[in-house]
């Protein structure tokens, strides 16, 4: 539930900025966001049929991916709104 919605409005709203600004790489970080979101939704899902064990995977599995996506995709958005400021 909540996790799902955090995550679709933290994309909703990079998705929103990219297409706003013509970023170049949009395409691949729209479909990088798409299948993470169908990840955490699948997650969810088994979590709820009562998968115990899928919480710690999750955890791993969102810590891993919100290292390298915000620290390194985020980042060169930043870059690139910059430059365009500039």
């Amino acid at each position: 539930g909540n996790l799902i919605a955090y995550t679709k409005a933290h994309f909703a709203t990079e998705e929103r900025l990219m297409q706003t600004h013509r970023y170049p790489d949009y395409a691949v970080h729209k479909a990088a966001h798409d299948t993470l979101t169908a990840q955490v939704i699948k997650f969810q899902k088994e979590f709820e049929a009562g998968h115990a064990s899928i919480s710690v995977d999750l955890m791993r599995f969102l810590k891993d991916w919100l290292t390298h996506h915000i620290g390194e995709t985020d980042r060169k958005i930043a870059s690139y709104l910059k430059s365009r400021a500039a």
